[in-house]
């Protein structure tokens, strides 16, 4: 069964996007198919490869949007904060949210780890780092020079990174949020006083 025709290429991205993250929460990486994610979509199947050559094209759309969505996120939980402390926390909250609020992220970790603890890991996180690093470091940039708030990014996101892949017996982002208080902030503050920030 089909939605109402769709008009748009955002608006069919966005439907195509939303429908696999379904798809991939009940079915997993390994058994997906497109059908499966235009029947989540609510759009035919031919509509689908009409904006998406296939399968591939379609998770490195799912990729786009996320990283989009997280960083608008982001942008959104930083926005009110005055502090280093607070900015800090309020990514750090995010970061555990988001990552234990994620249902295709948590589904694939539980049924199919192996497709994406190589990206989460070891060398594999490498790049995920550096992109989390980027990505929160202007919002640390009130507070201290450029180089250590990407130093201070990057380790904000290896902890809520740690505590989402090997979660501890309580809830994640208090965990988070208890290293972050104990060790990051107290760290950062000292850093950036000594940078001048």
């Amino acid at each position: 069964m089909t939605a109402e025709p769709i008009a748009t290429t955002p608006e069919v991205t966005a439907r195509v996007v939303d429908g696999a993250l379904r798809a991939i929460a009940r079915f997993g990486l390994a058994k997906l198919t497109v059908d499966d994610v235009a029947r989540e979509a609510g759009i035919s199947r031919a509509t689908l490869y009409r904006y998406f050559p296939g399968r591939g094209a379609v998770l490195a759309a799912v990729v786009r949007s996320e990283t989009e969505r997280l960083q608008r996120g982001l942008d959104d939980a930083l926005a009110e904060t005055t502090t280093l402390a607070e900015s800090l926390a309020a990514a750090a909250a995010y970061g555990a949210r988001a990552f234990t609020g994620h249902e295709a992220l948590q589904y694939l970790l539980e049924t199919e780890p192996g497709a994406v603890l190589p990206h989460l890991c070891f060398s594999g996180a490498d790049s995920l780092l550096r992109v989390a690093a980027d990505r929160i470091a202007p919002h640390l940039c009130r507070f201290m020079g450029p180089l250590e708030a990407r130093r201070t990014g990057e380790w904000l996101a290896r902890i809520v990174l740690s505590y989402g892949v090997a979660p501890s017996a309580g809830p994640a982002e208090a965990a988070v949020l208890g290293a972050v208080s104990e060790f990051v902030i107290p760290a950062a503050e000292e850093r950036a006083t000594r940078s001048g920030g």
